[in-house]
């Protein structure tokens, strides 16, 4: 019985790491959208999410990476607001809701400057969302 489970069948004439990971691509590619594949190959994804990603249908990857987006530049917007604060106050104790109130207010404009939803759709650069 012992010997039965030593000797198992082997699947691919290569059970290298190696190709391996090139199967995997290519079934991963085959069912990636090309937006998926962009964010995977720019190295925004690793190469577990690109795969759990790419079982989605399209229309949910394509979501997820506009969702993504949306929220760098969000985060991008943020920071900007962080750092004009931060550079207008003199050297002191800062309010945190004083913070909170400028990022804030930082969104509400940037929303109102992309109003067709650079934010929201992700077809903007974060050079566009970096305002005066």
């Amino acid at each position: 019985m012992a010997s039965a489970l030593t000797f198992m069948r082997v699947r691919y004439a290569t059970n290298s790491y190696e190709a391996s990971k090139t199967r995997r691509l290519k079934r991963i590619r085959s069912r990636a959208t090309v937006e998926l594949s962009r964010a995977f190959e720019a190295g925004k994804l690793s190469l577990r999410q690109y795969d759990l990603r790419s079982r989605l249908e399209a229309r949910q990857q394509k979501r997820l990476i506009t969702v993504e987006r949306a929220r760098i530049a969000s985060a991008l917007v943020a920071a900007h607001a962080i750092d004009e604060f931060l550079n207008d106050i003199k050297a002191g104790q800062v309010r945190l809701s004083d913070v909170e109130l400028a990022i804030r207010k930082a969104l509400a404009l940037a929303q109102w400057n992309y109003p067709s939803g650079c934010l929201g759709a992700g077809k903007c650069h974060a050079r566009d969302i970096i305002f005066s």
